[in-house]
Order: structure tokens, then sequence, then C-alpha cells
């Protein structure tokens, strides 16, 4: 439980980002769930290093969602303690019907 609070207090929003690119093998197979990332931010509040910490269950969608994470910028005067810092996104991957 402990972990997870951490990881709720940890949770941010980028700043900008690409278009999350879904993909087409988990589109076709109906692959739906949701990736939470722990990611590392450099001085310019971009991505150096990220994982997955709970999986979707999809190893297509997690690799999209780290893909995607890659591109991403974040706002890093919002931020404190950033170096050694790690923070989390949640990625949501939902097919409309």
């Amino acid at each position: 439980k402990r972990i997870g609070e951490e990881l709720n207090q940890r949770l941010v929003h980028p700043l900008e980002c690409s278009k999350l690119e879904y993909p087409i093998t988990s589109r076709r197979l109906r692959e739906e769930g949701g990736v939470t990332m722990v990611f590392w931010l450099d001085e310019n509040g971009r991505v150096t290093e990220s994982m997955v910490f709970n999986s979707s269950g999809s190893h297509r969608l997690d690799l999209a969602a780290q893909s995607w994470i890659k591109e991403c910028k974040f706002d890093i005067t919002k931020l404190k303690n950033l170096k050694d810092d790690w923070r989390a996104i949640r990625v949501k991957f939902e097919l409309s019907n």
C-alpha cells in the first residue's frame, strides 16, 4: 500500500507530447488496458529513462506507452527534487466501439 501512495504522489502530466499511437495489432485484437510508467527527467523536462511499473497485460501496449513517454516533455518548474527522483504516469489504451 505504501508504494501505491508514493506512486500517486508522483503522478504527473506532460506539458507536451506527440499523439499516443495505438498499435495496429492491438487494435485488431481489441486489446485494451492501462500502463503505469515510472520515469526520470533531465533538466530540460525530457525523459531520460523509463520502465513499466504496472503492465497493461499486453506487451504491445506496454511498448507503445514506453515509446510515447520518451517523446513527452514535462514542466520541471512544478516538480521538486528533480535530480535522481522518479515520476509516474498512467497511460490508458481504450478502443471506441
